[in-house]
């Protein structure tokens, strides 16, 4: 997050006409054994037991 904000700040500091962008090298579903790297997850919600479980991997 700290490098996301710094990004944000040098774009503040250097207005430009040229639009910006900002590339971040994430993990889709990063914590979640079921989710992490799969692309699916990207367009589609869990159910109510996925998202518990989802919960319970992120907390721990």
């Amino acid at each position: 997050m700290a490098q996301i904000h710094q990004a944000y700040e040098y774009f503040e500091r250097n207005p430009s006409d040229k639009p910006k962008a900002l590339l971040a090298r994430t993990v889709k579903g990063k914590g979640v054994s079921y989710m992490e790297n799969d692309g699916d997850w990207h367009s589609k919600c869990p159910s109510a037991e996925q998202f518990e479980i989802a919960m319970k991997e992120l907390e721990g």
